[in-house]
């Protein structure tokens, strides 16, 4: 919807209110114990009276004040509704079975506006569902066979929304008012600093030397910046501002540019450290530790940007892309002179890798970066003018942090209703026996229905939504089955990602798109062919788990080193090119090689590997013979 703009005195409400958010959030995230569902009324009061205040409920706002004063009246009910909370907290079991007046007033009011601010921020899609979902749990008896349910009235259900910890203030708010706030915190902490701008600039410096060099550094960033960021469309706009007009300047066209760079910018949401918020949300859900989580990604994320490397360099020879840009740092004076903004990043691992809370850590490391800024400013002799500038900083600092927010907030919050009424209906041990009877009790179309479920929810919600949803209808069929909960998580998580660049919804394709003056549909696609061979990773960590960092070390080194010659053979097959143009045999026996090769079996991983080899040879050779100058590898 379209963001109305203030002026004066109400321009500086609104960064108060913002500020206040963000001090509240540090505030929870520090030594500071509050109760849960007080932390998560209080943090949908705040993100909501944003999201209200800031984003008109119609894309071209007429009536201004009309519309101003409906705001108001529902900012009115969203504050008066944490409050209640608040002052009604000790007397909130007693009343479970018999709601007072106000728990149905605000559950009520609640429900409608996180449904409305949910629409206004990412768009119909999850606003829709949320509503549907609600209108499934009242009229249940009306649905056939399996889906029937015996309904419930209107004040039990909002009332089990609002009152309760399973439903708006479940799970996934829980998650968004303390991890990821957080994190956002931390990431706009390290933007603010110039750590970003360091970590490109020496990724430049060290890998940009070649034709391919910017194309490299697009890929690079983004596998570092990942650790800042963990939001594709962030990583797209941020990192594609710097690098597109390079990669433009050394010769690749637009449609490469923007697709590599929103192929790239997925990877942030499954990199390690920081994975985005369905990855918190993975590890409250399933009890397992993010550090866990974190190890677990490592393989497939070196997988992936593998992947994009060997097509970048096929991608560059085959269109014949000649220029080296110049305008590179030195690596080593670089690092001289900025080593120091490593260490914010540095001691957020030590602080994960010691059993510190994700939350508890990136509160440390912003400590950390203030005082590293304070040290470095006095250190370039800036004194109290500089000092000035850092406070001035931080609070604009805090005040975009609550502005990125308001759509995580939203999407939290909206997930709560669609978890809170899959659970008051029991529609997901439902699904899950569906999902079961259409699969016949077979493993891989189990995971061929939760990939594409992943892909299709994801195209109309957020990835952390998506991910809660199916982690909710579709983990379980796939436990039962024999996969564990990492793995059957880790695997819709996995998947989810990708609908950021699958048509007909790709944000992060479209917004690559819309920065090279690109054909979305066209981007899209293309970098679904980028893509394509990481597909297959997920598939084959369901089957061989040692891609997860479980099992034997010789299986993990094994099953890597065989992935990655498959995820190799099929981007050069892909692009057709190694040497010379492949033949269309030779690109599918070198497809087909590369899936057995991915495969975790030693028996299919060597015949495909066999098959590999042949034809890398006969290509060697040809090109050889017929003098075509080419590309190693």
């Amino acid at each position: 919807m379209a963001r109305r703009k203030f002026s004066g005195f109400s321009k500086t409400i609104i960064a108060i209110i913002a500020v206040c958010w963000s001090l509240f959030q540090l505030l929870t995230g520090s030594f500071w114990v509050f109760e849960p569902h007080l932390v998560r009324a209080i943090h949908l009061a705040f993100g909501a009276t944003l999201i209200l205040a800031l984003m008109s409920p119609i894309e071209q706002e007429k009536g201004k004040k009309f519309w101003l004063g409906v705001d108001l009246i529902l900012i009115a009910f969203n504050i008066g509704a944490a409050v209640f909370l608040v002052l009604t907290q000790d007397t909130l079991a007693e009343r479970a079975g018999a709601p007072w007046l106000g728990d149905i007033v605000f559950g009520l009011a609640v429900t409608l506006i996180v449904l409305e601010i949910t629409r206004r921020t990412t768009g119909n899609v999850l606003a829709i569902f949320g509503l549907v979902m609600i209108l499934y749990t009242l009229w249940g008896p009306y649905f056939p066979g399996l889906l029937a349910h015996r309904g419930f009235t209107l004040s039990r259900v909002v009332t089990y929304l609002y009152d309760g910890m399973g439903g708006i203030y479940g799970l996934p708010l829980g998650v968004s008012a303390t991890f990821i706030y957080m994190f956002v915190l931390y990431g706009n902490f390290l933007a603010r600093s110039g750590v970003g701008q360091f970590f490109i600039d020496f990724v430049f410096a060290l890998i940009g030397k070649s034709r391919s060099g910017t194309a490299r550094t697009l890929i690079a960033a983004n596998a570092t910046m990942a650790t800042i960021s963990g939001v594709p469309v962030a990583s797209v706009t941020s990192i594609g501002a710097l690098i597109f007009p390079m990669m433009r300047k050394a010769g690749y066209p637009a449609l490469f540019t923007g697709s590599l760079g929103a192929s790239a910018a997925i990877g942030a949401t499954i990199t390690p450290p920081v994975m985005g918020s369905a990855a918190f949300i993975m590890s409250e859900l399933t009890g397992i530790s993010y550090i866990r989580i974190m190890l677990a990604a490592i393989i497939p994320a070196a997988l992936y940007y593998l992947s994009l490397f060997v097509t970048t360099e096929a991608r560059t020879i085959r269109m014949n892309i000649q220029a080296e840009v110049a305008e590179r740092k030195n690596a080593w004076q670089l690092l001289k002179s900025g080593w120091y903004n490593l260490l914010p990043i540095a001691s957020l691992i030590y602080f994960l890798g010691i059993g510190r809370s994700p939350m508890l850590s990136a509160f440390y490391s912003i400590i950390l970066i203030l005082v590293l800024d304070i040290v470095v400013t006095l250190a370039k002799g800036q004194g109290s003018a500089g000092l000035k500038e850092l406070g001035k900083g931080f609070l604009s600092v805090l005040e975009k942090s609550a502005y990125e927010s308001m759509i995580i907030m939203a999407t939290c919050a909206a997930a709560g209703i669609i978890t809170g009424t899959l659970s008051i209906t029991g529609l997901a041990g439902k699904f899950s026996s569906i999902m079961m009877q259409l699969s016949g009790g077979m493993l891989l179309p189990a995971l061929l229905l939760a990939a594409v479920a992943s892909i299709i929810l994801g195209m109309g919600m957020p990835i952390a939504a998506c991910y809660i949803v199916l982690a909710v209808i579709a983990a379980p069929a796939m436990e039962r089955m024999g996969v564990s909960t990492l793995t059957a998580h880790y695997f819709i998580f996995y998947f989810g990602n990708f609908s950021a660049i699958t048509p007909p919804v790709a944000i992060a394709a479209y917004a690559a798109a819309g920065m090279v003056k690109e054909n979305p549909w066209n981007l899209s696609w293309d970098a679904v062919r980028i893509c394509l061979p990481t597909f297959l990773v997920a598939f084959s960590f369901v089957y061989g788990p040692s891609l997860l960092g479980e099992g034997a070390v010789k299986d993990i080194i094994l099953n890597t080193a065989t992935a990655a010659i498959g995820v190799s053979a099929m981007a050069l097959a892909l692009e057709r090119w190694l040497w010379r143009r492949m033949r269309v045999w030779e690109m599918v026996v070198m497809i087909i090689g590369g899936i057995m090769a991915i495969f975790p079996d030693i028996v299919y991983s060597a015949i495909g590997i066999a098959a590999i080899l042949i034809i890398v040879a006969r290509l060697y050779l040809t090109s050889k013979k017929s003098g075509v100058a080419g590309v190693s590898v």
